[in-house]
């Protein structure tokens, strides 16, 4: 799982067209947080005083100060194709994002999760938020599981096939047709094509790139054909 910051303010605000996707704040508030923090002992004993004197806000304040907060946010990249995901079939899918606390004992713990479908024609948007709550474990478990396939989804998709694959395409292809296998600059290129192209007679520039069936990554790594 990838981090995308640590927390960089709160509440979290959207950036998408309000009009169209519908209010702007997020569903997480510091209520919540306050419950899950202090409900599931998350490690933030350094802070108690200032809850014990119903400060809160300067808690919340001083852990972010402190890049205690992490922010994994995919709001604004998924909530536009979230209607065409669902409109596949057998297919369901949110719009997420999930906080997570540095505890002083070096581990990072999943605080708060928001999974958010937008207005359709049909029906209003929707937020909710899911945290720690025995009596509805599984919803949890499930949230988590929207988390963590939003996140391989991204990852693969954006991250890896897109930054890597896609963007390296035309130097190799450059690389191929313009040097000679002998020529320094080959040399030193070689080894970072590797994996990203095979040797093919039957093509152009006598190779083929392993990213031309987009399709495929597409149905291995999110819905489908978006």
């Amino acid at each position: 799982m990838f981090m995308d910051s640590c927390l960089p303010w709160f509440p979290l605000l959207s950036k998408l067209d309000p009009a169209v996707y519908g209010p702007p704040e997020s569903a997480i508030t510091k209520d919540l947080i306050e419950q899950e923090l202090l409900q599931h002992g998350m490690g933030v004993d350094e802070f108690l005083s200032l809850v014990i004197s119903d400060c809160f806000w300067k808690l919340l304040t001083r852990a972010i100060e402190k890049k205690r907060f992490f922010l994994l946010d995919y709001y604004d990249m998924l909530l536009p194709l979230i209607e065409k995901m669902n409109s596949m079939p057998k297919i369901k899918a949110y719009a997420s994002r999930t906080i997570f606390f540095y505890t002083r004992t070096g581990f990072v713990r999943t605080v708060a999760i928001e999974l958010s479908i937008p207005p359709t024609s049909s029906s209003p948007g929707n937020k909710r938020v899911h945290g720690h709550d025995n009596t509805t474990h599984w919803i949890w478990k499930l949230a988590k599981a929207h988390v963590c396939s939003n996140d391989a989804g991204v990852h693969q998709l954006v991250n890896h096939w897109l930054r890597t694959h896609a963007c390296i395409e035309s130097y190799i292809i450059a690389t191929h047709r313009q040097l000679s296998s002998m020529h320094p600059i080959y040399k030193l290129l070689y080894p970072h094509m590797r994996g990203m192209a095979v040797e093919d007679p039957s093509m152009p520039c006598g190779i083929k790139l392993v990213i031309e069936e987009t399709l495929t990554q597409q149905m291995v790594f999110s819905y489908g054909r978006l």
